[in-house]
């Protein structure tokens, strides 16, 4: 697992076989198999964060509420890609509800009503959605990407947002910076850990090691 590599100095070699590869895609490593092995020959590497979720690691995106729904939908589809995120995608907002959270970030403390909320140490879930335009994933920051409860109708333009890296200019979507982040849910929620939905229960408490893993590109 990609966690065991963080902070011991060996270096990750990626050869995107995901569904989303957001890490690998916002790195600039080629989605073909032939060329991304000859990127990992040059064995140049950059250095990325490591987000920290209670006692998991993360490396492009953590979340909970929407996004979480869906990962969880999907991981039971036999649909992958683009077109299974998105029948995910409608079966879970056919029925999703916007929930209570509170969150500290770097001591400060807010309370929302949110339809979703990303903790993004990268720009992009995958293909090509970006809900954090302005993260990067070496800058010792997590970008808290609050989406607020939005009228249906709302939706087009939302995605509109999501694929043209402009998220951050939605009425609906607030963006925080922090380091030291808790969230607490009032009803317990699945998470998602780049993708991968866990329960870690209804308190969450996120972290970040600066440059704690070696990537080839």
């Amino acid at each position: 697992m990609v966690s065991a590599l963080a902070e011991s100095g060996i270096p990750l070699g990626i050869v995107p076989e995901g569904s989303g590869n957001g890490l690998a895609l916002y790195l600039g490593i080629p989605l073909n198999e032939t060329a991304a092995i000859r990127r990992i020959n040059r064995f140049e590497f950059v250095e990325v964060d490591c987000g920290t979720i209670n006692d998991r690691k993360f490396f492009n995106i953590a979340g909970l509420g929407f996004d979480a729904s869906v990962s969880e939908n999907f991981a039971n589809e036999n649909i992958r890609g683009p077109l299974g995120y998105l029948k995910s995608a409608i079966n879970v907002l056919s029925k999703y509800k916007p929930s209570d959270y509170k969150l500290w970030i770097d001591g400060k403390e807010y309370e929302r009503k949110a339809f979703m909320i990303s903790v993004a140490n990268s720009p992009q879930y995958g293909n090509n959605a970006y809900i954090a335009p302005q993260a990067s994933v070496n800058d010792g920051i997590l970008d808290v990407c609050i989406v607020h409860q939005f009228p249906l109708y709302i939706l087009p333009k939302m995605l509109f947002h999501l694929f043209n890296k402009s998220a951050d200019q939605s009425d609906y979507v607030e963006i925080i910076p922090g380091k030291n982040i808790r969230i607490e849910a009032v009803e317990n929620s699945i998470v998602h850990i780049d993708g991968e939905p866990v329960d870690l229960g209804d308190c969450l408490d996120i972290g970040i090691i600066p440059k704690a893993l070696k990537v080839i590109c």
